[in-house]
């Protein structure tokens, strides 16, 4: 008995051997002796679906015999069924690989099958649950979703999916598509989760659509990160006269959508003040045009506003004075290079504009040296105003 076994052992074993060279060789007829040798093993027939085309589905279903836990070949069968316009056939195979394995494969196969076919309430309830048992990224399966619903929060109300990342890559994946506005309507669901990815979500969002020049998608962004404490700085709002993210200088600048933004080169120290406000410090070995912080801020389109800011400054003797630049224009208002609690103000027109950008910078002239000294600078305000009571600056 014992030498029956073994002898067994060995001849399935060359059996193996010889199957996998054959299949090494991988010709057609090399293939159909190795399915010869091995008629349980699903390995042959899945080769000869490519090798022989013609015969594809019954190679498949020769797997699904041999290997009837293989759904992979469950669902191609009923790709192939689909593909000849034997609908009924397909949909049978396809709910049947769905029902003998309850992963992510074979209920999206079924969803999409559902989609093409135009069957929207069961592409719904597929999808649905596809979505529900996949644990990696669902933005192929919501790129799919939104051919469907393009309203963003309709379309997450009938997927339901399990995981807050979902909001997050639905976000981004209207933002690649440039629907600013939509993206800005899940913002607040992908804030809720409080999560520090979701901020950084959000910021990098409120980003790209400023530099876009969809500042109300931007708002949207920013607003839902500051209201759940993702982020430092204002809520946000021109109509209500709400501008400057941090006009106090409470935090330290991040350099992200309403943030300030400051100098980071040679010569430029950019320290948090005491009790609020800022410390700049200038060596004078700094860049010949300068610009030590710049911040945007959303306007109406046609207001006027009046800039009012309070500082102290001690530069050196035939410094060159810093001012506001607004839109990368002249800089305008009154700069003293010695100063103690200094209050000065300027006016500017928003025009066409509904996000403008004040920098303060630092252009020296003929008979200008490069400024250096150090400036504090307490805080910044914007108003509204409806008349102008001093020197303007039209964007």
């Amino acid at each position: 008995m014992v030498r029956l076994a073994l002898f067994a052992v060995l001849a399935l074993s060359l059996l193996q051997l010889a199957t996998s060279l054959l299949l090494e060789v991988g010709t057609l007829p090399a293939v159909r002796w190795a399915q010869r040798l091995s008629p349980l093993d699903h390995r042959p027939a899945l080769l000869l679906t490519e090798l022989d085309p013609e015969h594809a589905e019954e190679h498949w279903r020769k797997i699904r015999q041999v290997h009837p836990r293989y759904t992979a070949a469950w669902i191609r069968l009923g790709l192939d069924q689909e593909r000849r316009g034997d609908l009924r056939e397909a949909e049978a195979t396809l709910r049947s690989a769905a029902e003998g394995d309850r992963l992510f494969p074979p209920r999206w196969a079924l969803a999409n099958f559902y989609f093409r076919q135009g069957q929207t309430e069961m592409f719904w309830k597929q999808a649905r649950l596809a979505a529900g048992v996949y644990e990696g990224s669902l933005t192929g399966v919501l790129a799919l979703c939104l051919r469907v619903e393009q309203d963003p929060l309709k379309l997450l109300q009938r997927l339901e999916p399990r995981t807050a990342v979902a909001r997050t890559e639905l976000m981004r994946l209207l933002l690649r598509e440039r629907r600013y506005d939509d993206a800005a309507r899940v913002a607040e669901l992908v804030a809720q989760s409080k999560a520090r990815e979701s901020g950084e979500s959000l910021l990098a969002a409120c980003e790209q659509a400023s530099e876009a020049g969809e500042t109300k998608a931007a708002l949207g962004f920013w607003n839902a990160a500051v209201g759940h404490g993702l982020t430092a700085g204002r809520w946000l709002d021109p109509v209500r006269g709400e501008l400057l993210a941090d006009g106090g200088f409470e935090s330290l600048a991040g350099g992200r959508c309403f943030d300030w933004r400051i100098a980071k080169q040679d010569g430029v120290l950019w320290r948090a003040g005491r009790p609020g406000g800022v410390r700049v410090e200038l060596n004078g070995r700094q860049a010949a045009v300068l610009v030590v912080a710049r911040v945007r801020m959303p306007v109406e389109r046609g207001g006027r506003y009046r800039l009012r800011w309070r500082y102290s400054a001690e530069f050196t003797a035939g410094a060159a004075p810093l001012g506001w630049s607004m839109n990368g224009g002249e800089a305008a208002g009154e700069w003293r290079s010695q100063a103690r609690g200094a209050e000065a103000e300027f006016e500017f027109e928003a025009g066409p504009r509904d996000l403008v950008e004040a920098a303060l910078v630092s252009r020296p002239g003929r008979g200008w040296s490069r400024p250096e000294g150090r400036l504090q600078l307490e805080w910044v305000r914007v108003r509204r105003v409806e008349k102008a009571q001093s020197v303007s600056g039209h964007l």
